[in-house]
């Protein structure tokens, strides 16, 4: 069961929002005679009821275009002395599922999206609308993907309203369904069916048993693959991938039978053993590159990344040249590789690179050490029997969980989160420079490898020795002129 609030609070911002855009109506029922009503709709209302802040901001208007609203609004703003950004108008683009014309006007620093409530009608063998008119509030309802998202908040009332009945139950069970009959639902757009298992896994909820059938019914799965583009069916993965269980999102797709219709169908003459074949492959062409815009690309992120048409926006894909770098640098890792000039020192700053810490991603070392690993054992893995030589893979193993035991030893499990013993200010003191300059950067970097070689050392100690390294001119801001002299080697 998931806790649900009673009532929606407004923050500050969304308070002053829903009072000009309840004011505005107002406004234009006595002065021109024109009735419409303003409902945000979808994921606020969820978020908002789940406890979360949301500045997705979807305003439903009844009886009334996006656009002509948006003008009414600005003008009305402006005689309250209120700021608007410009309007910019969204055109319907089929190809890409914006059958509607949307609106946006930025505005008490939020951009905010006004559309009209609508009912739309399908041909078949298509998802393309054959008619758009103005809805009720409950036939807008009614074509959405999932009853959670399917709510509505009347700015006027001031109450969520459930036009579906549906939408707060199973928002408390937890529970993923559709408002209509999942066949009709999947059918008018199959896409939904990957939305209701990205918000499945975003959420941890159950999905509905009819849902679930449908799912696996093979007319939806082919109309997933017959009627979705490949960019839109990308454009769902990688959310799933981005949101807080990407894990539970790839297990939801392989449980579904999904994996066909999410990433395509193997021609009849590639034989099924194939994707194992690949690996091999994939390994040996780490290193091959592409150009693009006269820079150099990872071959192997580029196949990635247009196999799902995910587009440059995806940056987690850019890890991908950095993930088999480390495993480059990882490759057979016996501990004596890193036991000179000192092993501390050596393996902290290495586990402290890009390519084995990159907290926004999710990636740290045992990551890429684990990457590496797959990587040495893909030539041990029998593709035809599905087996791995474990006589040849067992040194391998060995290897590996000597060094992450070197690693637990040496206490750099959290090396990648180290901060310097001193900052910035107290090395301009110590050095008694005047300002900080492209030097300071490598200062601190040598602190870095002090505190590795000294784990125990004391913020004085490191004082005192960043001043002898600085009149022995290996760190600070060399005098004008001068070189500076060639680092020191730290020993433990």
């Amino acid at each position: 069961m998931s806790h649900v609030r009673s009532k929606i609070e407004l923050n500050d911002v969304e308070n002053r929002l829903f009072t000009l855009l309840d004011e505005c109506c107002t406004h234009l029922r006595e002065s021109r005679g024109i009735r419409t009503e303003c409902r945000i709709a979808g994921g606020w209302v969820r978020d908002k009821l789940l406890g979360k802040e949301s500045n997705d901001i979807d305003v439903a208007l009844s009886e009334m275009m996006g656009d002509d609203f948006a003008r009414h609004l600005q003008e009305f703003a402006a005689s309250r002395d209120v700021k608007t950004g410009e309007i910019a108008v969204i055109n319907p683009n089929p190809e890409q599922s914006k059958h509607l014309q949307t609106a946006r006007i930025p505005i008490f620093g939020l951009e905010v999206d006004l559309v009209n409530l609508r009912s739309e009608e399908y041909a078949s063998g298509s998802r393309i609308p054959t008619a758009i008119t103005f809805g009720t509030p409950v036939q807008d309802a009614l074509r959405r993907d999932i009853t959670i998202n399917a709510l509505f908040y009347n700015i006027h009332s001031r109450q969520v309203e459930d036009c579906t009945e549906r939408g707060i139950p199973d928002l408390k069970r937890g529970l993923i369904r559709t408002p209509l009959p999942p066949r009709e639902t999947f059918l008018d757009d199959p896409l939904r069916i990957l939305r209701s298992l990205r918000f499945a896994s975003r959420f941890g909820f159950e999905i509905d048993e009819e849902l679930a059938k449908c799912v696996r019914d093979p007319e939806i799965q082919t109309a997933l693959m017959a009627k979705v583009t490949r960019e839109r069916v990308g454009e769902e993965v990688s959310k799933m991938m981005k949101g807080p269980d990407p894990l539970h999102a790839v297990e939801l797709i392989h449980e579904f039978s999904l994996y066909n219709a999410v990433f395509g169908v193997l021609p009849p003459e590639v034989p099924p053993t194939l994707s194992a074949a690949i690996g091999p492959l994939v390994v040996r062409g780490r290193s091959r590159t592409y150009y693009r815009k006269k820079r150099a690309q990872s071959a192997i992120e580029c196949a990635i990344r247009e196999s799902l048409r995910l587009g440059s926006q995806n940056h987690f894909l850019d890890g991908i040249p950095l993930m088999f770098a480390a495993a480059a640098r990882l490759k057979d890792p016996r501990p004596d590789r890193w036991r000179e000039p000192a092993e501390r020192v050596a393996l902290g700053v290495m586990l402290r690179e890009a390519a084995f810490h990159r907290p926004p991603a999710g990636e740290r070392w045992p990551l890429a050490a684990l990457f590496s690993l797959v990587q040495e054992l893909l030539p041990n893995y029998d593709v035809e029997n599905g087996q791995l030589d474990r006589e040849t893979a067992g040194p391998i193993f060995e290897r590996y969980n000597a060094f992450a035991s070197r690693v637990e030893e040496l206490a750099l499990e959290n090396v990648g989160d180290l901060q310097p013993i001193i900052n910035g200010v107290a090395v301009r003191q110590a050095l008694g420079a005047t300002s900080a300059g492209p030097w300071m950067k490598d200062a601190l970097a040598q602190v870095i490898e002090w505190q590795l070689a000294n784990p125990s050392g004391t913020v004085d100690e490191c004082v005192a020795w960043l001043k002898d390294e600085h009149e022995a001119g290996r760190v600070g801001p060399p005098a004008t002129g001068e070189r500076p002299a060639k680092r020191a080697k730290i020993e433990a």
